[in-house]
Parts: C-alpha cells; structure tokens; sequence
C-alpha cells in the first residue's frame, strides 16, 4: 500500500516531496528515506534518496528551509535519523550530530505568554527555527536521531530531556509546548504525546511519565489519524506496554486518510513503522530500534 503511495513522490533524482505535485524538499527526502528503509525498498533508491538529502547539507552540517527570517533547521534532526546506520553517510551523520549538539545549541528563549505559569524558558530543546523558543516535536526527534547516533549521553540531550519534562501537563501528556496558557491547562495531544514517550523512552523512569502512558492508552483506540495512530503504537511498544493488531490498525488508517486524498510521505513513513512492528521484523534502522520503534 505505502509503497506505491511513496513511488508517487519521489524524482528521479530521489528527492521527495511533501505530497504530489509540491516541491522537492529536505524535510520530505528525509521522511521518504525514512520511509523507503522501513519498506526495504530496492538499495540503489535508498542510496539515491541518502545522497540526494546529502545535498541540502550545508558547511555547518544543518539542513535548511529558507521559510522564515530565523532559519528552519528542523531538517537537520530528520536527516540524521534518515541516515543513521548508512556506512556511506557516516560524514554527513556526523556533521549533522555535532550541528545539533553545538551549533544550534543556543537558543532565545522567548518570555512565556502572560498566564503561562510552569514553562520556563530556559529549559533550551530544540525550535523549529534557529533562535527561537523550543518546542516539543523538534526537541523529541533531534533527541531520538542523536540516540539513533550514539550522542545520547552529551548534555544537550540530558538538557533537553529535562525540558520535555518541564513541559509535560499537569494531568498527563503534551500539547506542542506549552502547558499553562491564561491559567488554563492545555489538553494533550495524542501525537505529541507518542513522539515525546519514544524520545525519553530509557532516559527517565516510568513514574515520570505514568499519566502520560494512561492518557495515550486511554485514546489511543478511537485514533485513526496516522501520524498519531503511528507515533502512539510506537510509544507504548517503547515503554513495554503490548499494542495488538498493529498491521491491521495501520491498513485501516492508511485507507481512511487515502479515501481523503493522497497521503504525504510523513505519513506513509510512519505507517511503514508501524507495520515493522507488526510484523516483528528486524528493522533496518539502528535509528529505530535504539529509539522505541521495537
């Protein structure tokens, strides 16, 4: 299924596009690697993708989107999950490891919005945009691509652990990374909250994320969105937790969002975790397996 929906979004070149008829972009390339892995797909594309996504790298080691005025540099943590375990994109890996762990290590921790009463901003994760506020989705995969390259132990990662947890909510789960907004708790998202849970799966014990792992148990049945049908199965398989029937969940989404359009190759990519883990298949991707996909 995922297969010939990724077929459509790749050039020839074996760059990707976020969805057809977009443009070819880094943060897609690196999904579609991602995705094209976890399919094993034939190794002359993989190698196609791996090099193509190479050359967005630039001398610092980051990848950019030239969208805003502060540099989208969240392609960066993309790519090096993307590439971990490819003996020929070892130097790319690297540079991109040591971008995360230094380069974009100082970040401007924007002032909490009035009525914002836990976060406190200089906790520094990762932003989306070099030198601005850190948020949860791109600290959670910058953590997992540099466990995914043996960089764990530094202390940017312990830094940005420590963040997430700040930014947990009162009552269980994350939102994007906020948690008190006009003195009302924001409500947990199940995306988030699944990519938070595989980021500090092995970092933390279980009792700091106890009401986490119950929030997503608790709506992870009635989740049919991909990306955080995907990212929830993933997480509780993290924390040991049994999920049944993973194929079965992953064909029934895959075919609710296709019945709506195509799916973009974010999408697809996860759904193709989700089925190596259906399938207990031995994953191709050091990335994964070290990461919570297991």
């Amino acid at each position: 299924m995922a297969a010939r929906e990724l077929e459509r979004l790749m050039e020839g070149d074996g760059g990707f596009a976020y969805t057809e008829g977009s443009e070819v972009r880094a943060d897609a390339t690196a999904w579609g690697l991602l995705a094209l892995r976890l399919l094993q797909s034939d190794a002359a594309s993989i190698e196609r993708t791996a090099q193509k996504l190479e050359s967005w790298q630039d001398s610092s080691g980051s990848l950019v989107l030239p969208l805003d005025r502060y540099p989208a540099v969240w392609p960066s943590s993309l790519a090096l999950l993307a590439w971990s375990g490819m003996p020929g994109m070892v130097p790319a890996s690297e540079k991109a490891a040591q971008f995360l762990l230094h380069d974009n290590a100082v970040v401007r921790s924007n002032r909490p919005p009035k009525g914002s009463e836990i976060n406190d901003p200089d906790f520094s994760g990762w932003p989306w945009n070099n030198g601005t506020y850190s948020w949860v989705i791109p600290t959670s995969v910058a953590l997992l691509a540099l466990k995914s390259s043996g960089h764990e132990k530094e202390e940017r990662c312990a830094r940005a652990i420590e963040m997430l947890l700040e930014r947990q909510l009162p009552h269980g789960g994350w939102n994007y990374g906020n948690t008190i907004i006009f003195n009302t708790e924001l409500l947990p998202l199940p995306d988030t909250t699944g990519l938070a849970l595989c980021a500090l799966a092995g970092h933390v014990g279980l009792d700091k994320v106890q009401r986490s792992l119950d929030y997503l148990q608790s709506v992870l049945a009635g989740i049919s969105s991909p990306l955080a049908m995907a990212w929830g199965i993933l997480a509780l398989k993290a924390w040991g937790i049994g999920v049944t029937d993973c194929e079965a969940r992953a064909q029934r989404a895959f075919e609710k969002a296709r019945s709506y359009g195509a799916l973009n190759c974010e999408s697809l990519g996860m759904l193709a975790a989700c089925v190596q883990v259906a399938q207990n298949l031995p994953l191709t991707l050091r990335a994964a397996g070290e990461a919570g996909l297991k």
